[in-house]
């Protein structure tokens, strides 16, 4: 390959931190009502092809990046497998998969493998539920990394506008080629959905508490993080587009001496997301994003400004 990477992303691969960290919250449609289940099995995907302009394309999580833009073809597909066991008890199973294929870096050509499992029980207001995920990605074409993590869960309706959630998760990490890098990723997060007409609308607030434990003292770090999310579906004839605005703030601070600089790392990060979601009929739709990345560090390599533009066009089964 011909650059040395650190380990990180260009859209699709905050894989562990975005992948993972999206699916640990299912959506709120999941929780409104858990009560009112049908107990038959369902089963959904979706298929995405577009193409996104990445400013400053990066690899988020061996903090590397070219100071360059390129462009990217993307794929993205889902299938989703719903099952009821009981009136109370649901059963999840997925699989996605994403590519993107960059015109000049295809050093950075990302593929990723996720397989998930989810299973949760009402008690009334209250949800109790684990879900276990399998995730492997190759960069480059070559083998990368593949990350395992357990996450139980608890949510609370306490209302019919007020919903709550707490997560905890435990994560393996396994890099290919870059053992020192091999961590264990503990982490707790707790949301707050409130819905103003169901879940058409709705806002998130949240905060992230991690530590991760590397086979290499400098990666060590504790982070913290505090999200928030607006979501909202406008009705455009018999269908419906969807509005989606995020913020995120990471503050993460290293235990160790970094070699790099001889002296302790300290970073920070902004995150801003814009995506709206438009149909062409019942089952294909057009999505445009913009996601902006303030990423303020003391390691040279991880100090820069990200810009992504995506267009896709997608459809629903």
């Amino acid at each position: 390959m011909k650059y040395s990477f650190k380990v990180g992303h260009i859209r699709r691969f905050r894989l562990f931190a975005l992948t993972f960290s999206a699916l640990m919250v299912q959506p709120p449609s999941a929780y409104a009502n858990p009560e009112s289940a049908e107990s038959k099995a369902s089963l959904s995907g979706e298929i995405q092809l577009g193409a996104q302009y990445d400013s400053n394309v990066s690899v988020d999580d061996i903090d590397s990046n070219v100071g360059r833009g390129d462009w990217a073809a993307l794929l993205e597909a889902r299938a989703n497998l719903k099952t009821d066991l009981s009136r109370k008890t649901s059963l999840r199973l997925s699989y996605a998969f994403s590519q993107s294929l960059y015109e000049s870096f295809t050093d950075f050509d990302l593929q990723t493998h996720l397989g998930s499992a989810d299973i949760s029980h009402g008690f009334g207001r209250v949800r109790i539920g684990a879900a276990g995920r399998l995730a492997h990605s190759r960069l480059g074409g070559d083998g990368f990394l593949t990350t395992q993590q357990f996450s139980p869960y608890v949510s609370f309706r306490a209302s019919s506008s007020l919903l709550l959630r707490v997560d905890y998760s435990h994560a393996n990490k396994n890099f290919i080629g870059r053992a020192d890098r091999d961590a264990r990723n503990n982490a707790a997060t707790a949301n707050v959905y409130y819905f103003v007409n169901g879940t058409r609308t709705y806002f998130q607030a949240g905060y992230s508490y991690a530590h991760e434990n590397a086979e290499a003292a400098p990666f060590d770090y504790e982070a913290q993080g505090f999200q928030l999310r607006f979501n909202q579906k406008l009705a455009i004839g018999s269908n419906d587009a969807t509005l989606r605005l995020g913020w995120r703030y990471d503050r993460r601070n290293y235990d160790e001496i970094t070699p790099a600089i001889q002296a302790e790392r300290r970073e920070r990060r902004h995150r801003l997301q814009a995506n709206v979601e438009l149909p062409v009929s019942k089952k294909i739709f057009l999505s445009g994003g913009y996601e902006y990345t303030d990423r303020n560090s003391n390691l040279p390599s991880a100090n820069y400004n990200q810009h992504l533009v995506s267009l896709m066009l997608g459809a629903r089964f």
